[in-house]
């Protein structure tokens, strides 16, 4: 039987996702990645980890040689896709002060999002210029980087730049997070389908974004009873759309 992800392997001392290399027979692992699997993880001779290339490919290797920061690995099996979930799930959550919006899409990857889109919203505290935009969307890469390890993915969810709520226009199946909303909204859309989800800002969104919304087709939909803070509706919303 051909395994489906990484999370299903036995056996695995730990899970790396990489950009721009592919899975080779044998790998060298140095910088952050080789620091972090043999000073802080201290991976070890024959112990396995699986590798991933962040587009769903991935592969198991075994531990061959081990130096100060790095790990020579070599390849046990060959390598395998890893299919996305039945449906594609986007949150487009409204910007938040430190770092809530890291957390926030470090927990989102492990949940299975497959794209992050950074808002700002009329009620947003945090207001960015180009070079805090960059800086917060390198920050939000390192982030599902980051989840993506933990929960052993090989896709890496897309992160957009931020960007204001007309980005959103041309979208299909938008659903806007709202108390008040309609608890069955996300039944109109169409099992299968790839959804975005608006979460707003802990002051809530404003009338006129509200319009805004509703004038380009987008639907409220409620999470239930209670109102969630801005870190807690993004999660409630994706476990939702994905059962």
């Amino acid at each position: 039987m051909i395994p489906t992800s990484p999370a299903h392997e036995v056996g695995v001392a730990a899970h790396l996702v990489v950009r721009g290399i592919g899975l080779e027979t044998e790998l060298r692992i140095d910088g952050e990645d080789g620091h972090h699997l043999q000073r802080v993880r201290r991976l070890r001779l024959r112990e396995h980890l699986t590798v991933a290339d962040g587009v769903g490919n991935w592969r198991r290797y075994i531990v061959t040689g081990v130096t100060s920061g790095t790990l020579e690995i070599a390849a046990v099996a060959e390598a395998h896709f890893e299919t996305l979930a039945n449906r594609e799930v986007t949150i487009a959550a409204a910007l938040s002060k430190g770092t809530k919006l890291e957390n926030v899409a470090m927990h989102l990857t492990e949940l299975g999002v497959s794209g992050i889109r950074p808002l700002q919203m009329a009620r947003s505290v945090v207001r960015l210029d180009a070079l805090g935009a960059g800086r917060l969307k390198a920050r939000l890469e390192a982030a599902v980087r980051a989840g993506a390890m933990q929960s052993r993915r090989a896709w890496l969810p897309t992160v957009w730049h931020v960007a204001g709520i007309e980005s959103l226009t041309e979208i299909e199946n938008l659903l806007v997070a709202a108390h008040d909303g309609d608890l069955s909204a996300i039944d109109a859309i169409e099992p299968g389908s790839a959804v975005t989800i608006v979460s707003g800002p802990e002051g809530g969104i404003e009338a006129t974004e509200r319009g805004y919304f509703a004038s380009i087709g987008a639907r409220s939909w409620s999470l239930g009873d209670y109102v969630l803070r801005a870190e807690t509706a993004p999660l409630v919303a994706t476990v939702r759309a994905l059962v």
